[in-house]
C-alpha cells in the first residue's frame, strides 16, 4: 500500500482549516486517513491507537485514481506533518511523503494620511488610510478618523 499527501493551502475566511489532498492505493478499499506525526513528534501512541481512532478523512474505491480533498480544522500547529493510512484489512497501514503545513505569507499594508491634521487647536481633525492587500490581491481599505 502507498499514501501520497499534498497542502492545497488554507481555506478562505479560516485562520487554522487546512486543505489537503490525500490519496492511497495498491491496497483494499476504503481507505481511512489520521495524522501521525507533527515535526517527528507522534501523535497516537502507536499505529493501532491511530486506525482505531476517528479519521480526519475517508477514500472511497471510486475516488482511486484523484484521492480526496479534505478540510482539516483546527491546525494551529504549523510544522512537517506526515499521515498514516489504513485500510479493510485488519492492520494494513502506509505513511505518507512529510508535507510542510504553514501559513500564508503575512498581510501586506500600506498607511497614508489623507487628511492632515489642520493646526495645533485642532489635533484630531485627521485621517489615517490603511491599505490591506493579501496574496489573492484583494484590497481592503480602512479609515481612521481621529477623535
Amino acid at each position: 500500500m502507498k499514501m501520497t499527501a499534498t497542502f492545497k493551502g488554507f481555506k478562505e475566511g479560516s485562520c487554522n482549516t487546512a486543505k489537503l489532498q490525500l490519496k492511497a492505493e495498491a491496497g483494499q478499499p476504503t481507505y481511512r486517513f489520521y495524522i501521525w506525526k507533527i515535526d517527528g513528534q507522534k501523535q497516537y501512541a502507536n499505529e493501532a491507537a491511530a486506525l482505531g481512532s476517528a479519521p480526519i478523512g475517508i477514500q472511497l474505491a471510486s475516488q482511486g485514481a484523484t484521492g480526496v480533498d479534505i478540510e482539516v480544522p483546527n491546525i494551529t500547529q504549523v510544522g512537517e506533518y506526515e499521515f498514516i493510512v489504513g485500510d479493510q484489512r485488519n492492520g494494513a497501514k502506509a505513511y505518507s511523503n512529510k508535507v510542510l503545513i504553514s501559513p500564508p505569507s503575512p498581510h501586506n499594508f500600506t498607511v497614508s494620511a489623507t487628511q492632515e491634521i489642520q493646526c495645533e487647536s485642532n489635533p484630531n481633525s485627521g485621517h489615517i488610510n490603511m491599505i490591506f492587500s493579501h496574496q489573492e490581491v484583494r484590497i481592503s481599505n480602512r479609515t481612521i478618523n481621529l477623535i
